[in-house]
């Protein structure tokens, strides 16, 4: 039923290492759709083209700033003339967007985060005075109602724009659950950061060498952090722990805007000769550096529910790999360690008790080889081939009924 029928999704990013993103468009792919994914131009990667053709679909990167907007921003920095810079290319983007999707016309439109939910909205549901409306389908990776920073015009925005998506995706049952009482409705379908699966021959035929990188000696066992460093992501607790782990060099791989800050408290610490900073990699290749872990962090604070709930790609591609891992002790990321025994549960907002999980596994290789042999026997429960039947019957279906004649944009528009 897929042959022929086209989707075009938005995502509010430069698609370089999103890699949910990047598993649901191959996703689509690989079962007939024509598949168009709107995503940002990023500045800082003026390498990345606007077209970009990979993996059976197409990539389209707008710009969301104009000369103008970039010299509010340059001149203004963090004070009021430079977030007008920032508010102005919002929308600059939105709109960029917006004529991007409907330009191509699309069978199915798909919102991943609240921040391109207006855009999908506007060309799926909005002013379509000549064309049928199509179905719209909301992917809401984070809880967005309780996120740091986020605050109750979040909740309005989105209650108001739920009354036009047809399916709501989310990323766990915690979630589904938190939404379903929040707004009163079915729950969302959930549909897990489960990596793609990956043979552990495979994955260590492609091992980078992490060690050489770094200058480490091969024995140096490597205690991993990787993926965005921000705020609540348990970093800085990782950085007063380290002085009291018996051995081992701490890497953390990625960016973000707490780096430096963690740059700067390293330094303070005087850590800078056991802890590594590693930029980015790319998704494709993000597994031949894990591989070469110790151990794993997966130690979120619990600061909101967004982090209370989450089930992070990380923890799944530290178990993929045959990395133990060091887990903060929230409902959700538990039950995957209690289950499988791939791990060590720990007060992620105590330095103590994440020093005290880490020396147990540096002080008995045994454990730590038992608990990698635990994660690779349990990974294939938690693999996108498990969800990917389920994801795309959400696509078959709405695209099988199409819109319902009674939804409220319909009526809105008559």
């Amino acid at each position: 039923m897929s042959q022929g029928r086209s989707i075009v999704a938005f995502v509010w990013n430069n698609f370089q290492n999103d890699a949910r993103v990047l598993r649901e468009c191959r996703a689509w792919a690989e079962a007939g759709y024509a598949v168009t994914l709107v995503a940002l131009l990023d500045p800082e990667r003026p390498a990345l083209p606007p077209r970009q053709e990979r993996d059976g679909f197409t990539v389209l990167r707008v710009d969301r700033h104009t000369g103008p907007t970039r010299w509010l921003r340059r001149i203004g920095g963090r004070s009021p003339v430079g977030k007008l810079g920032t508010l102005l290319g919002y929308g600059i983007g939105m709109i960029r967007m917006m004529r991007a999707g409907r330009r191509l016309r699309a069978d199915l439109y798909h919102a991943n985060d609240l921040n391109t939910l207006p855009q999908a909205a506007f060309c799926a549901k909005w002013f379509r005075r000549r064309r049928r409306q199509v179905p719209l389908v909301y992917d809401s990776h984070e809880v967005q109602t309780s996120r740091t920073g986020y605050g109750r015009t979040v909740f309005l925005l989105e209650r108001w724009l739920n009354r036009y998506v047809d399916a709501f995706l989310c990323e766990n049952e915690m979630r589904a659950e938190y939404t379903a009482t929040l707004y009163g409705m079915a729950p969302p379908v959930p549909i897990h950061n489960y990596p793609e699966f990956r043979s552990i021959e495979s994955i260590r035929a492609e091992r980078a060498d992490l060690h050489g990188l770094l200058g480490l000696p091969g024995d140096e066992p490597i205690l991993l952090y990787q993926g965005g460093l921000q705020a609540g992501r348990g970093l800085e607790q990782l950085l007063e722990a380290t002085p009291s782990f018996r051995r081992g060099t701490v890497v953390l791989l990625g960016d973000g805007r707490l780096k430096p800050h963690l740059l700067s408290r390293t330094a303070e610490l005087g850590l800078s000769d056991r802890v590594r900073f590693v930029d980015r990699v790319p998704v494709e290749t993000l597994l031949a550096y894990t591989a070469n872990a110790y151990l794993g962090f997966q130690v979120l604070n619990n600061i909101c529910f967004n982090h209370y709930s989450a089930l992070s790609n990380k923890l799944f591609e530290y178990m993929m790999c045959g990395v133990p891992v060091i887990a903060c002790d929230f409902p959700g990321i538990a039950r995957v360690i209690e289950d499988s025994g791939a791990g060590i549960l720990v007060d992620s907002h105590s330095p103590a008790s994440i020093a005290a999980g880490v020396n147990r596994l540096l002080d008995d290789p045994a454990l730590r080889d038992d608990m990698s042999r635990r994660a690779l026997a349990a990974i294939p429960r938690y693999t996108w081939e498990v969800d990917r039947p389920v994801f795309l019957r959400v696509y078959e279906s709405l695209l099988e009924a199409g819109t319902p004649a009674s939804a409220p944009s319909e009526r809105m528009e008559s």
